[in-house]
């Protein structure tokens, strides 16, 4: 199986399990929705990603640092540089303190721009 085909199954089967989530009543944790903004991300579906992560404060599920560099990821693999640095300044509006990992995406996305 090629790199980017198992990817692509590690996407849907991460939101498959997601959603499973959901069908059972339950609201996704916030290593849940870490682990399917990451997947998306690594599939390079950085607009899934944004989703995710946007519907997770819709739900009431609080970011993390964890969550926010897999969504700063996901923008800096599909070359969404100016989105990558306003999810690095909503951290700040968030009081969320953004780490290494944090930076060097968001240098990775506008690098690749």
């Amino acid at each position: 199986m090629s790199r980017d085909r198992g990817r692509q199954l590690m996407w849907q089967q991460a939101l498959d399990r997601w959603h499973r989530i959901w069908q059972q009543g339950k609201t996704p944790n916030v290593f849940a929705y870490g682990a399917a903004i990451d997947a998306c991300g690594r599939a390079r579906r950085w607009p899934a990603a944004l989703a995710l992560a946007a519907h997770m404060k819709g739900a009431g599920v609080e970011p993390n640092v964890v969550t926010y560099n897999a969504t700063i990821s996901a923008c800096q693999r599909g070359y969404q540089w100016l989105v990558a640095v306003a999810l690095l300044a909503q951290m700040d509006v968030e009081r969320i303190p953004p780490n290494e990992i944090s930076f060097g995406a968001a240098i990775g996305a506008c690098e690749r721009g």
